[in-house]
């Protein structure tokens, strides 16, 4: 995956996240503060079943999610 494309999840993760500190937003998506940690920061690319459970739990628009376009919440 090309670093670009990781950049710009990152970006939308953490445009999701907010104001929420870590820790908070792990609690809230029910995922270990690594994992949060590690890809908030860009340090790894996101799988498909983390990013289901941010679209699922938070309701974001996994089509915005993983491409940008449209709207970040449905």
């Amino acid at each position: 995956m090309n670093k670009k494309y990781k950049k710009e999840i990152t970006s939308r993760l953490n445009h999701l996240r907010g104001t929420m500190k870590v820790a908070e937003f792990s609690r809230k998506l029910g995922v270990g503060n690594s994992t949060v940690w590690y890809y908030m920061s860009g340090n790894r690319i996101p799988f498909a079943d983390f990013l289901a459970i941010v679209v699922k739990k938070l309701g974001a628009n996994g089509s915005w999610l993983l491409t940008g376009e449209g709207d970040p919440y449905l």
